[in-house]
């Protein structure tokens, strides 16, 4: 029994240890696709496989009938100077934009209004080591580029979108380690209707090959 014992716990120590971290890693991807049902607020979505979309596609999207507004993003990392700085954070990037119309986050402090150069927002999660809505922080872009920034908002719906949220213009502009973008979010007008605002956007594929509308 004692042999029999010994074999056993050997066996059931790993089975147990992968078998929590495959339950772990399940319901970290379940509440990801939640998350991110529940982020989106645009009427439409527009990306491209690849290399991704030139920003001059932004000011061509706004032009369309029934656009109210276009924001860009651009996955990047930022290393932050203090807590999680030897591994970087995941962050997104975005453009100048109405963002809590088109990105609803869930901030449980501070706010998005307003959201520019100058800022940095964090998720709950990098709030805990990196710092507080007011706070002043320093950070390194992509590139290395140094960003000093205020924390202006914390939110809680990151898993799937990223840690960190900062202006493309951060530090100037051309530090996030990629020049194209990997989405852009889409603002239907009062009374416009998002499949018509869709197809509108989507017949700009002809001069930016690769473009992709969804719902």
């Amino acid at each position: 029994s004692r042999r029999m014992a010994t074999a056993a716990v050997a066996i059931a120590l790993p089975v147990a240890y992968l078998g929590a971290i495959a339950v772990i890693n399940a319901t970290t991807a379940g509440a990801a696709v939640t998350q991110s049902s529940q982020r989106l607020a645009a009427a439409a979505i527009v990306s491209a496989p690849g290399p991704g979309l030139d920003p001059t596609v932004l000011p061509a999207i706004r032009r369309q009938p029934g656009v109210s507004a276009a924001v860009g993003l651009v996955p990047t990392t930022v290393y932050p100077a203090q807590g999680l700085a030897t591994q970087g954070i995941t962050a997104e990037a975005a453009t100048p934009g109405p963002l809590p119309a088109l990105l609803r986050l869930a901030v449980t402090s501070g706010s998005l209004r307003g959201f520019g150069p100058g800022d940095i927002a964090l998720s709950q999660i990098a709030a805990q080591t990196d710092g507080h809505v007011g706070q002043s922080i320093t950070a390194y872009l992509a590139d290395g580029t140094r960003y000093t920034a205020k924390v202006t908002a914390v939110f809680s719906r990151s898993l799937g979108f990223g840690d960190a949220l900062i202006p493309a213009a951060a530090a100037g502009g051309d530090h996030l380690g990629s020049s194209t973008l990997a989405q852009v979010l889409i603002g239907a007008a009062p009374g416009a209707s998002p499949a018509g605002v869709a197809g509108h956007v989507a017949a700009l594929s002809a001069r930016y090959p690769g473009l992709v509308v969804t719902s």
